[in-house]
């Protein structure tokens, strides 16, 4: 992901991210962050928004991931969609569990928001 930090066309990147994705865009007041964001993505229980070169994402009301499909995403995207931030990925999903989910990500690449979309829209219909 591009570095959005001081880029007065941040903006622009964010759409286009999302947009990719398919995750809702939603403008909102800027924030006090290192991206001067006003746009911020929706998708089910999830808000994304853009820091320097990746997406912090965190379930509202903790709805977030349940365990099995965490771990599987895990399995395939742990180095870009890291559990918590944490880095090189988690080992242990259980370790980060609350109440049975994951709620917080930190994602790195496209394709790694892009699954991670994908899979909150599958778990959306269910």
């Amino acid at each position: 992901m591009k570095n959005l930090a001081n880029d007065i066309n941040c903006n622009d990147t964010i759409r286009v991210e999302l947009e990719a994705a398919g995750i809702a865009v939603v403008e909102v007041p800027r924030e006090r962050s290192e991206v001067a964001y006003t746009l911020i993505g929706k998708i089910g229980n999830w808000t994304l928004r853009r820091a320097w070169i990746y997406w912090i994402v965190r379930a509202n009301n903790g709805m977030g991931i349940p365990r099995r499909e965490a771990e599987e995403l895990n399995k395939r995207f742990r180095d870009v969609v890291r559990i918590r931030g944490e880095s090189g990925g988690a080992d242990d999903v259980s370790r980060h569990l609350e109440g049975g989910r994951i709620n917080h990500y930190s994602i790195d690449t496209q394709p790694g928001l892009n699954a991670f979309a994908m899979l909150v829209a599958i778990l959306m219909e269910w």
